[in-house]
């Protein structure tokens, strides 16, 4: 992570507390700043993913997550974060699937 603009990983430290502390509408405003300074950097899709996921919306995690998986394919989180999102839209052999990826 060490080549992520500076801007943009304090902004992605920013998210994760937002998300720690649930406040998932908040981190969202601050991952679409953070993606716009750095749309490569798989742990703002990730975060993105996971309010997405606080917010009730799996089909946009799901994107998020696969964005996330395009750029790290080898970063267990992202397989957990689309598992995530598999399982809460009901397609669970897939939600296997990606756990599996996971581990």
């Amino acid at each position: 992570m060490t080549d992520v603009p500076l801007d943009a990983r304090s902004e992605l430290r920013r998210a994760g507390a937002l998300i720690e502390l649930r406040r998932f509408d908040e981190a969202m405003a601050v991952l679409t700043r953070a993606i716009s300074i750095d749309h490569d950097a798989p742990r703002g899709w990730c975060l993105m993913a996971q309010a997405q996921l606080g917010l009730g919306d799996p089909e946009a995690a799901l994107q998020s997550a696969g964005r996330a998986v395009a750029l790290a394919p080898d970063l267990e989180w992202v397989h957990r974060l689309a598992s995530l999102a598999f399982s809460r839209l009901g397609r669970h052999g897939e939600a296997v699937s990606a756990a599996r990826e996971a581990v």
